[in-house]
């Protein structure tokens, strides 16, 4: 509620922040928190991986690297979607038809692609079909 005073105002207002903030700042430290939190994000990771490994095939799309630590998601139609947690895996099941997994290497170069040179996903796919393998491998 604002205050008559602006110095009076000011003065709520220190102490209403440093309240919240102590009081934040109490929870976090309470023993066991930053376990749970990294505990959490870890099993919604690994379930994220879980679903991706379902729909999509576990190789580069363009190279056919299989480490599974250098592959990402690519969606072909550069759109923005989550990365990680719950939207992410909702996104991925709606739409499974735009995206493909890539490895680093080849998730770079396509970006290269699309920015230098205009490229489009299809006009990718044609180049290295006619090539009759992939570059960078």
């Amino acid at each position: 509620m604002p205050r008559a005073d602006k110095a009076e105002q000011a003065a709520y207002l220190k102490q209403y922040r440093l309240r919240h903030i102590d009081r934040e700042k109490a929870r976090k430290q309470t023993s066991g928190y930053k376990a749970q939190q990294r505990e959490y994000i870890k099993r919604k990771r690994l379930e994220l991986k879980r679903v991706t490994d379902e729909i999509f095939p576990v190789e580069c799309f363009i190279c056919g690297d299989t480490e599974e630590r250098h592959l990402e998601m690519h969606e072909i139609n550069n759109r923005h979607h989550p990365g990680s947690g719950t939207e992410a895996k909702k996104y991925y099941i709606s739409h499974k038809d735009d995206f493909v997994r890539l490895c680093r290497r080849c998730h770079r170069w396509v970006g290269w692609l699309r920015r230098q040179f205009n490229k489009t996903w299809k006009d990718i796919v044609t180049f290295l079909q006619l090539e009759g393998k992939p570059r960078f491998r």
